[in-house]
């Protein structure tokens, strides 16, 4: 078909006005038409014209003056200073060095008690003792037979050596054969043998110096009187001495507080039951339990910082003490991963009680492999924490993936150093003295992820 020039001017006006709404049109397209452009310009329109893609990376490139504009902050990651503090729960138990089981050293029966503190007539569980104090009498045959030994062997050994002296004197004029002095001189050998052997005997009782004194008193005086006629109080108070001998005080070993007591007036008793335990209890064992992770932390404090917190109960009725442990158990438990750490507390007012759960906290140095930065620089999207890192000079902000390893207040702190495992799922060292944004974190993972997201849609189009 054929237009003629009269034909062509007549539609001239509705070229113009189609052409000048083209253009209009391409000004004013909305965000999805102008999708199907080039990438570049894309990845342009998607933010801000000074924030960027920086390629091969997940990093933006802003222009200082971009940064300076919007207040993008940056400060330098540092090298953890601050103590990590431990916490366990642990069990409040007896010192073994401060706790004594009373044995009879003699089988006997208890025929007396010591006294007690006013609960009771006698010394009873809970009652506070001193060293020596009296805690039950015992009448032991044995004791009093070993006793009488010695006196035995003693009055033998005195008649002995008076034969020896006659029989001395009368060798030496000739009027007693050679033989009978030797023999008796053999007696007086057998003699002493036999007192040393008494002796020792009461000694591996452990039976005190001066009980064994007033046995060799009493030969004498049986000595002296078989010499001179006795009277008969001189006799009683023999007898009743004697009767004392096979009595054996019981006595506390230390200051402590009765805990245990096993046996009543008349009991039958031997040297193998525990007749009586006294424990000191100003200062308790503690056990506590830390995970196998904290061990080579607790291993490297020295021994002027092994030094801890326990504490009974919660909130403001909680009472804290200060002590220290001295062992870290080299066997983990199974199933909790744990290992026990054994210290101690004070416990000068008895407010403590064995087999009460505490609390335990001490303050251990920092991992070298962990940095601190503040709280502001953690971005935390997804379960994923991120941070920006800024490289000095440099325009890019790298967002980077981290791991936390513990919080305080406005400091977060991170691991400075990770695995092969950890590497191959994307993080990266992060050695102190680089720079962090505290910042405008929002604004710039925004961007960043408008970025990705126009910059994959425009690499996916057919045809690009």
């Amino acid at each position: 078909m054929t237009i003629s020039a009269r034909g062509l001017g007549r539609y001239a006006p509705l070229v113009i006005v189609l052409a000048v709404c083209a253009a209009l049109g391409v000004v004013f397209a909305p965000r999805w038409v102008r999708s199907f452009a080039p990438p570049a310009q894309a990845a342009s329109d998607a933010t801000d014209a000074a924030s960027q893609l920086a390629p091969g990376n997940d990093a933006l490139c802003v222009s200082p003056e971009m940064a300076a504009k919007i207040g993008i902050q940056t400060c330098t990651v540092d090298a953890s200073s601050v103590p990590v503090t431990l916490e366990m729960s642990g069990t409040l138990m007896l010192d073994a060095d401060r706790l004594s089981h009373v044995h009879a050293r003699f089988p006997g029966e208890i025929v007396e008690l010591g006294r007690g503190d006013g609960r009771s007539p006698a010394v009873s569980f809970g009652q506070k003792v001193r060293k020596g104090q009296l805690l039950a009498v015992i009448w032991s045959r044995d004791l009093g037979e070993k006793k009488s030994d010695l006196i035995d062997a003693l009055s033998q050994l005195r008649v002995d050596e008076d034969s020896l002296a006659r029989i001395s004197k009368a060798a030496a004029e000739g009027s007693v054969p050679e033989r009978i002095l030797r023999d008796t001189e053999r007696k007086v050998e057998a003699d002493r043998i036999a007192v040393s052997r008494a002796v020792r005997i009461l000694q591996s009782w452990r039976i005190s110096k001066e009980e064994i004194d007033q046995v060799r008193a009493e030969a004498d005086r049986l000595a002296r009187e078989n010499r001179e006629p006795r009277p008969k109080a001189a006799e009683r108070d023999r007898d009743e001495m004697v009767a004392q001998w096979a009595k054996l005080d019981v006595l506390s070993p230390l200051d402590g507080t009765v805990i245990e007591r096993n046996v009543a007036l008349g009991d039958l008793v031997d040297t193998n039951i525990d007749l009586f335990k006294v424990a000191d209890l100003s200062r308790l064992r503690v056990v506590a339990h830390a995970y196998e992770e904290d061990l080579p932390s607790l291993d490297a404090l020295t021994n002027d910082r092994r030094t801890w917190s326990v504490s009974v109960g919660s909130g403001t009725g909680a009472v804290a003490r200060t002590g220290r442990f001295d062992q870290v158990g080299c066997i983990i438990d199974p199933n909790q991963h744990t290992a026990m750490v054994m210290g101690w507390v004070d416990n000068p007012d008895n407010r403590l009680r064995v087999g009460q759960f505490v609390t335990v906290r001490l303050d251990v140095p920092p991992p070298k492999t962990e940095v601190v930065i503040p709280a502001s620089a953690l971005c935390e999207e997804g379960g994923q924490a991120t941070v920006f890192l800024q490289a000095r000079g440099s325009q890019q902000y790298a967002r980077r993936p981290v791991i936390v390893s513990r919080r305080c207040g406005d400091k977060v702190y991170l691991r400075s150093q990770v695995t092969a495992d950890e590497q191959r799922r994307g993080f990266e060292p992060l050695p102190p003295g680089q720079l962090v944004v505290t910042s405008r974190l929002a604004q710039l993972t925004a961007n960043l992820n408008e970025l990705k997201s126009a910059g994959k849609a425009a690499a996916d189009k057919p045809g690009t």
